[in-house]
């Protein structure tokens, strides 16, 4: 499957609350919400109508509750209003989306107490109701109750054949409608009246009801116990076999999965047994539930022993004692991905369906973090085997460049490349790796090779180096440049050139441990400290010293003979975090044997610039649209520190992006960058965020504004340029001093041609390799247009109508699709 061709299904939003009015409960209740992991929003009036709520808890303000309801609550969200201060409460509407609850001084009341009770009532079931707690206030500060609602009367079993109690917290009605009389002292059964055999009949049915009843209560606790200490154990249990599922340790996991599996069973034989009166109901919660909870887990556990060999053996040929092996030639790769997908489809299928069971006391999100687990591990080998494969299987000699990418000094392909590596494979395995400082590359190159614009403009360097050769945003296209220059600089050819940030080092230590460093005495790298540490070594380096390239040549020269030397580093957990670095693009490949180099195009791992179209297709924007239909859209954003610091530590940023659609069919589109530099400074260099900042977006777009802090950019300071066949780039500089904040707009249209009454839409947020991750928001708005869009792997999490709105983060490329009717 191609990169273009990932569709990423997006989690189910978070409830969306607010907290409306000025109440010392207000800190509290919003913690209890952020715990169940609400989205909230706390205001003292009411915030501008940007989205509506599916709760809103409103404490003061009660003449405000109509435009409430009406700009601020989801059609089928619920209004809690809570008088705490005397203040009148509206009257009460006929609306099931409204509750009212009086609690009076609030010096009274426990704040746990009063959390507890605002919080049930907002999340009942039922119509509109009042509660009426009025502690510390007097009665006649309470609204009067509209005639249609009956208050509440005292009642007396003696005045009544038939009394109801209104328990008013749970709505419940009680008829007392039951009566019988004894058989007289003295009267014998033959001389009953034809009224004593009615009763002793009505005594009959309602005993034998009874005895249902009774045993029907019985069969409940006892299938109660069943399942409390069923569950309890099958916790334990589970929670046991996920740590020893990721410390690889395989005998455990394979005695765990046995313990498990026997449990269920004993489990299921007792309860088919002690259920049998309730076949009838066996279709129906929450006794479906129970069927799903067996019959998935059997399955499941029962089919995984076969996985869990290939696993094992996987990691034993994946050998890292005295050598790195890839895969040994005795290992079945096609056999090992075909066992692997069959158990992948059955866990992913299973995890749906727990995903709906509902039983109380069954530990669900203990099992779904376990399954999530496996298929996350699952993925990476299904992803990897083929590639450790095809290296396992190469004879002969390979070298490739290893380019060690600093993201902290954030360039287009990850970033600055202060030293480089030679990593030769030989046979299968690694057989050498050396590091270099890539200023003793640069200082052997002879002849001037003219730099681009920016780099001789903004960091004033006439000549152009294999330090800045991955100026390109396409790795594949940086790579050969730089391979390019590694040659011309000291003679060496290379088959390839891998890409990796320092992030993903800090990643391997995870596994390895603490690395103590032979050449630097009394230091210990740890994945918390590495970054810093080599900031600080990278700080006090100047061309022709040796200091950087010293310190990563330990860290690397270390962490290779830990994993060389070591027997008890587990392949799986090597496997788990090259998978997460590939994915995050913290490692990036180019190979120039074409077969290997398209399996790391096909997985996304090639740091290719994805092209404008829509999965599989060929055809690009320039056409508007595909042969199928369906209407290609991009975006990427792609920085570039030319202040020479290592400043990105300290830069966050959010991506906002918004589409909307016109009746002429034009997609208007605004991207805005909301950058902050948090790093400590008087505005020197070491402390200012000099950034080159390219935005790509389809070639066909034109440009209506662009602008930093609403101040336009002049048109001589931005550069435009098509960047290959499908897009446009637009240039410009960011300057961003210390404990700044900037906000750059940039605005454009994209001509659609959607075909007939009926299309697609598809739009891609491309990641830069080595950025930290940020938050995404989209949203799509259609207010005045014929057509509407439908998200097909993604919720909408806007109760706007012709809205739709997302939030998500940049950890990997996004790919939103649409169908539009």
């Amino acid at each position: 499957m191609s990169q273009s061709d990932k569709l990423l299904i997006e989690p189910a939003p978070k409830p969306r609350v607010l907290i409306l009015g000025t109440s010392s409960l207000s800190p509290s209740l919003s913690l209890e919400l952020l715990k169940k992991e609400c989205d909230v929003t706390v205001a003292s009036d009411l915030p501008p109508p940007s989205h509506l709520f599916d709760y809103i808890f409103q404490f003061t303000e009660f003449q405000t509750v109509e435009k409430v309801i009406k700009k601020y609550l989801k059609s089928r969200g619920k209004l809690l209003l809570i008088e705490t201060t005397g203040e009148t409460l509206p009257p009460l509407f006929d609306d099931a989306q409204i509750r009212f609850l009086r609690l009076g001084d609030l010096r009274l009341w426990e704040e746990k107490d009063a959390l507890s009770l605002i919080l049930k009532i907002m999340f009942r079931r039922g119509k509109s109701e009042r509660w009426d707690y009025k502690k510390g206030m007097e009665e006649e500060s309470f609204t009067q109750i509209p005639p249609d609602i009956p208050q509440e009367k005292e009642t007396s079993l003696s005045n009544s054949a038939s009394v109801e109690v209104n328990y008013e917290a749970e709505n419940v009605q009680i008829p007392h409608d039951f009566s019988y009389k004894e058989t007289p002292i003295g009267v014998k059964e033959e001389n009953l009246s034809p009224d004593h055999v009615v009763e002793e009949t009505h005594m009959s049915i309602f005993s034998i009801f009874g005895k249902i009843i009774l045993g029907l209560f019985i069969l409940f606790v006892i299938l109660s116990g069943l399942f409390y200490f069923l569950f309890k154990d099958l916790e334990v249990s589970v929670n046991r076999l996920t740590a020893d599922w990721k410390s690889l340790k395989w005998n455990l996991v394979a005695n765990d999965i046995s313990t498990v599996l026997n449990k269920l069973k004993r489990a299921h034989m007792v309860y088919e047994v002690v259920s049998i009166p309730l076949f009838p109901l066996k279709s129906a919660k929450p006794f479906s539930d129970i069927e799903t909870v067996f019959t998935e887990g059997e399955n499941l556990l029962g089919g995984s022993a076969q996985t869990l060999s290939v696993l094992k053996n996987m990691q034993d040929t994946a050998t890292f004692s005295g050598r790195i092996t890839f895969l040994s030639p005795t290992f079945s790769v096609d056999t090992a991905l075909t066992q692997i997908k069959q158990f992948k489809g059955a866990a992913i299928n299973s995890q749906k369906k727990f995903e709906k069971v509902t039983l109380p006391l069954f530990p669900r999100e203990t099992v779904l973090s376990y399954l999530s687990s496996i298929s996350y591990s699952l993925d990476a080998v299904d992803s990897l085997l083929p590639v450790a494969s095809a290296f396992s299987k190469n004879t002969g000699k390979k070298t490739y460049l290893v380019l060690f990418q600093n993201n902290l000094e954030i360039r287009p392909t990850g970033g600055f490349i202060g030293s480089y590596g030679l990593l030769t494979i030989e046979d299968g395995h690694v057989s050498d790796f050396r590091i270099f400082d890539v200023y003793q590359a640069d200082g052997q190159l002879k002849g001037h090779v003219e730099p681009p614009k920016p780099i001789r403009d903004y960091l004033n360097q006439p000549n152009w180096y294999l330090r800045d050769s991955n100026w390109d945003p396409d790795f594949v296209i940086s790579a050969d440049r730089a391979a390019w220059f590694l040659e011309k600089e000291t003679g060496e050819k290379v088959d390839g050139v891998v890409g990796i940030n320092l992030y993903l080092i800090e990643k391997l230590l995870r596994i390895t441990g603490p690395l103590k460093l032979a050449d630097f005495p009394g230091q210990s790298v740890t994945p918390d400290n590495f970054i810093q540490m080599a900031a600080s070594h990278e700080n006090s380096f100047f061309p022709g010293s040796t200091a950087k390239k010293d310190f990563l040549t330990a860290v690397a020269g270390t962490l290779f003979t830990e994993v060389s030397a070591k027997n008890d580093i587990p392949a799986l957990s090597m496997i788990n975090a090259l998978y997460k670095g590939f994915e995050e693009k913290q490692i990036l490949v180019f190979d120039k044997n074409p077969e290997i180099e398209t399996l790391f195009e096909d997985r996304g791992w090639a740091g290719r610039v994805s092209r404008t179209v829509c999965s599989e297709s060929t055809v690009t924007l320039s056409s508007s649209q595909d042969e199928r239909g369906c209407i290609p859209d991009y975006l990427g954003v792609i920085e570039a520190n030319l202040g020479v610091n290592k400043i990105n530590g300290s830069i966050t940023k959010t991506v906002t992006i918004t589409k909307k659609l016109t009746p002429e069919n034009k997609l208007l589109s605004s991207v805005i960058l909301s950058y902050e530099n948090k790093a400590k400074g008087n505005g020197d260099q070491k402390s200012t965020y000099i950034n080159y900042l390219r935005i790509m977006i389809p070639r066909s777009s034109i440009v209506t504004g662009l602008s930093i802090n609403n101040v336009k950019i002049a048109d001589k300071e931005i550069t435009q340029e098509s960047y290959g066949s499908d897009k446009l780039s637009v240039g410009f500089l960011l300057r961003l001093a210390a404990s700044n904040k900037a906000g750059v707009k940039l605005e454009y249209t994209t001509p659609l041609s959607i075909p007939g009454n009926t299309g697609s839409y598809q739009f891609m947020f491309q990641k830069q390799s080595g950025e930290a991750i940020s938050p995404l928001i989209f949203s799509v708005t259609f207010p005045d247009s014929s057509y509407s869009f439908k998200p097909l792997n993604f919720p909408n999490a806007s109760g706007i109508e012709k809205e739709i709105y997302y939030s998500t983060d940049t950890s990997v490329d996004r790919i939103f699709a649409f169908e539009i009717k």
